[in-house]
Formats: C-alpha cells, structure tokens, sequence
C-alpha cells in the first residue's frame, strides 16, 4: 500500500466522493463495520476521511485502510 503514500493518501486527510466512480462509492455501505449502517447509501457529495495510521497506509502487509464516510450538516 506504498502507493497509496506516493499518491499523497495520509492520515485525516478528506476527500470528496465526487472525484471517485460510482462503483467505489456503491461500494462503500457493504464495507461498514456495523450491519445496521450497511444500508446506508453513500452519494456523490459525500466525503472520505482517512483514519488509518500512515505507517498502516505505507504497510505493505495491510489490505484495507479505515475511512470514514460523512456529509456536510444541514444548514436549516
């Protein structure tokens, strides 16, 4: 996953899912840890954070990061 270091992926940094295909983000809900947040769609305008350390993120031996899904509140 030293690539993903070359690529400037690093720990809190956040992204738009505006920048990702359709396929990553329908893919997101069905990686949740918890079943009953699994049925939550994940959309264009939401964003990822990367909660993984970077020495997990430049391991090699890992196969997955953690990322956080969110959005912005609503302003009502």
């Amino acid at each position: 996953m030293s690539k993903l270091i070359e690529l400037g992926l690093r720990q809190f940094k956040f992204m738009s899912l505006s920048s990702f295909s359709q396929d990553f983000i329908d893919s997101l809900p069905r990686s949740r840890s918890a079943d009953s947040f699994r049925e939550k769609k994940a959309e264009k305008s939401d964003f990822i954070l990367v909660v993984s350390q970077d020495c997990d993120i430049a391991n090699d031996g890992f196969d997955f990061i953690e990322l956080l899904v969110f959005r912005n509140a609503r302003s009502e």
